[in-house]
């Protein structure tokens, strides 16, 4: 579950479709933008096809596509 603002995380547990989702198995990349997630999918998949290791590496930030906490001068 990506994002499609520049600015926002997917709140997963704030409502009941949110938890849902989880349930079947959504991983929420919090505030990944969803062309980002794309590709370190396909990039994550060349190195592994063990299901825990891919969603390690997808949670995993490398390259900054994702940030700790919004910074304080989003607008």
């Amino acid at each position: 579950m990506t994002v499609q603002t520049l600015w926002g995380y997917a709140q997963m547990y704030v409502y009941d479709t949110g938890r849902d989702l989880l349930d079947l198995g959504v991983v929420p990349l919090d505030n990944m933008l969803p062309e980002t997630a794309l590709m370190k999918l396909s990039w994550v998949l060349g190195q592994t096809d063990e299901h825990a290791e891919v969603l390690r590496l997808m949670r995993h930030p490398y390259a900054g596509e994702t940030t700790a906490r919004e910074p304080t001068t989003a607008t």
